[in-house]
């Protein structure tokens, strides 16, 4: 009888620390899902930073470069017509893992860049006259402050190469005067070798 007290203890104790043990391991598995529920919403948010500031800073060339193509048109009495596209938004990015804010304006921007390039449709139209580029500057300068908060948002650095072409969407008359010098300066150097 002793034994079989014993052998009775012994189950239940052992049926309870299984007991216990399931517990243990269900509570440990539900804290690493969460941890790796969190380290992956951290991931995805990177990612959608990382291609949102990839698409930004790229609309800011093209408003950079398109300014510069209004201003040799605008020299020949041309026009261009048409505002720079942005890319298309990733289909790949987990946008609820995005801050929100940020996310909204990511995802709203293809269309202010759409709305705008409608307005100045629109004025062509009724006034015969594309003024596209003051748009292509408001939009650009737009791409760059939105880059630049999700950079500085998701710790992604900054991108001092580009931080160059600012200044020249902020302040075109500067820019173009200084075109204007460099292109003087090449002829005066073509006249002088001319008369030697």
């Amino acid at each position: 009888m002793a034994t079989e007290l014993a052998l009775d203890t012994i189950l239940k104790v052992a049926g309870v620390g299984g007991v216990a043990a399931a517990i243990v391991n269900q509570v440990l598995k539900t804290v690493v899902d969460a941890v790796a529920g969190v380290w992956k919403r951290r991931a995805d948010a990177t990612y959608a930073a990382v291609r949102s500031v990839v698409m930004l800073e790229r609309y800011v060339q093209r408003s950079e470069a398109h300014l510069t193509a209004s201003e040799i048109a605008a020299d020949r009495r041309e026009t261009l017509g048409s505002l720079p596209l942005s890319d298309p938004l990733p289909s790949d990015v987990n946008w609820r893992a995005f801050n929100t804010k940020l996310a909204f304006r990511v995802l709203s921007f293809p269309a202010e860049v759409e709305a705008a390039q409608a307005r100045c449709d629109l004025s062509e139209r009724e006034t015969g006259f594309w003024g596209g580029d003051e748009d292509a500057i408001r939009l650009g300068l737009a791409a760059w402050d939105l880059a630049v908060t999700i950079r500085k948002r998701y710790r992604l650095g900054h991108n001092t190469e580009l931080a160059e072409l600012i200044p020249l969407l902020n302040d075109r008359k500067m820019e173009k005067a200084r075109r204007h010098g460099q292109w003087l300066a090449k002829r005066y150097d073509k006249e002088m070798l001319a008369r030697l």
